[in-house]
């Protein structure tokens, strides 16, 4: 599962997601979930 959602979201760990990508200077981030 991927999503996409600003870098400094709360999202991406009220779901678990444990796996952050994105660019450096870049306010959106993708958080990676293996089912």
């Amino acid at each position: 599962v991927v999503m996409k959602e600003r870098r400094e979201s709360a999202e991406f760990a009220r779901l678990g997601f444990d796996t952050l990508t994105g660019g450096k200077y870049s306010r959106i981030a993708y958080g990676v979930m293996e089912l």
